[in-house]
């Protein structure tokens, strides 16, 4: 039972969206989405989330960014082996808002920064006839012992973390070679809740709950927690410039430290979550490890550029019990991506990235297990008003491995990924105010 209650509380983790790391995003903006190697970024605003010391080589002016992705998701996990809860469940619905600003002023070898986004998390996922764990739970409220798998109930997952960059970057030069450094401030607030709600008793009243253990279920609604949590964290980074075409930067984000604490937990199943922390006041950790970003760019020709990004995620460093308790080894990704200016109107951009993730087949998330993807993403970028850019994009990531393995109350089982599909869909635009 123990193991059952916390693998719950740590499906919070499941609303995540596209990720290199277990915790960390990388789909900050529209940018990244049509092209997936941004870390040698110096034209655009958004170098504030991929390669900051970047901005110093931006061209002199005030510039602001802001965008948005919707976020086509449809989840679906079948337990082939059937302890309480065997069946299907399925999660499909949109996250529309997934926001993104940006804001450069850039004067001769400074530049200073601000940013807003997504970190981690990413939105919410809806659970319609509930996941086979809640459905083991409520197995335990029948005083006959069965299977109940039918028994009609909800589960909404939300799991977001929000945060502010604040920085500067400075540009001077070494003999022949230009170099910028960086240092930021990151602020994250993070919220997570839970919220299941039963549509009827199928069994005619017989959740009744284990005399002198469980109290019986007297509510539809059978668990709304909430919890939040508050970090600070540096960025620091460092641009090469060995001759005026070739790109070489360098950026590494620290742990941040988030410990959330739960400001609600009530319904029916409180009290027996309770007991594990679940409650008014109840703490859990999850923080955001260090992030180690490298790329190389080149301009090929005056209207295509191309690099390579390899991002390292120190997964193995971070306190993260809202990743299921598990001992993730540390993920990384790489990414390839060019820009080809058609025209001084309309440019295009490809990429594609490989994201290897830090699991092992036993120890993975039930719900949004992580997994090895391979993504392509392309878009445009149009010019036609002055100072004024428009961009548009889509993202595709596709998922290796179905089958993995997982636990119930310390029981191991197989489960069989049915479906991760996901689509992204961004529009941004990018202002320079002078």
């Amino acid at each position: 039972m123990k193991r059952l209650i916390v693998v719950m509380v740590m499906l919070l983790t499941a609303a995540a969206l596209f990720a290199g790391g277990i915790e960390n995003k990388t789909n900050f903006n529209v940018g990244w989405l049509m092209n997936m190697s941004k870390n040698t970024e110096t034209q655009r605003p958004d170098a504030v989330f991929f390669n900051p010391a970047g901005t110093a080589f931006m061209k002199d002016g005030l510039y602001v960014d802001i965008g948005n992705q919707f976020v086509l998701k449809d989840y679906e996990h079948k337990v082939t082996v059937p302890p309480a809860g065997f069946g299907t469940y399925n999660a499909d619905n949109v996250t529309y808002l997934y926001p993104n600003a940006e804001i450069v002023f850039k004067k001769d070898n400074w530049a200073v920064f601000g940013a807003f986004g997504v970190f981690a998390g990413g939105g919410l996922l809806e659970y319609t006839k509930g996941t086979y764990l809640t459905q083991g739970m409520l197995a335990n409220y029948m005083n006959v012992g069965a299977t109940l798998s039918d028994l009609t109930h909800s589960l909404d997952v939300y799991s977001v973390t929000f945060g502010e960059i604040f920085g500067g970057a400075y540009a001077f030069d070494v003999k022949d070679m230009k170099i910028s450094v960086s240092a930021a401030i990151r602020f994250l607030q993070g919220s997570q809740s839970l919220e299941a709600n039963l549509d009827k008793d199928p069994t005619g009243g017989m959740l009744t709950g284990i005399p002198g253990m469980l109290p019986p279920v007297t509510s539809k609604k059978l668990l709304n927690a909430e919890s939040s949590a508050n970090g600070i964290g540096g960025i620091f980074g460092v641009h090469f410039k060995p001759m005026e075409d070739l790109d070489i930067a360098v950026t590494y984000q620290t742990i941040t430290k988030m410990e959330y604490e739960w400001s609600k937990a009530d319904g029916s199943l409180a009290p027996m979550v309770a007991a594990m922390g679940i409650a008014k006041k109840g703490k859990f950790k999850n923080d955001l490890p260090a992030v180690l970003g490298a790329g190389v760019g080149y301009r090929i020709i005056e209207e295509l550029y191309a690099s390579v990004s390899f991002t390292y995620f120190f997964n193995k460093q971070a306190d993260s019990t809202g990743a299921f308790g598990v001992d993730y080894d540390n993920s990384w990704e790489i990414g390839v991506g060019a820009t080809y200016d058609y025209s001084d109107k309309i440019s295009f951009s490809l990429g594609t990235a490989y994201s290897k993730q830090g699991f092992e087949k036993e120890k993975n998330s039930a719900f949004a297990p992580n997994l090895n993807s391979f993504a392509i993403g392309l878009g445009t970028s149009l010019k036609f008003v002055k100072d004024l850019t428009i961009d548009i994009a889509g993202f595709k990531p596709f998922y290796f491995g179905k089958e993995y393995e997982t636990d119930l109350a310390g029981n191991p089982f197989k489960m069989d990924l049915e479906k991760k599909s996901m689509w992204l869909i961004g529009i941004g635009a990018t202002y320079k105010i002078f």
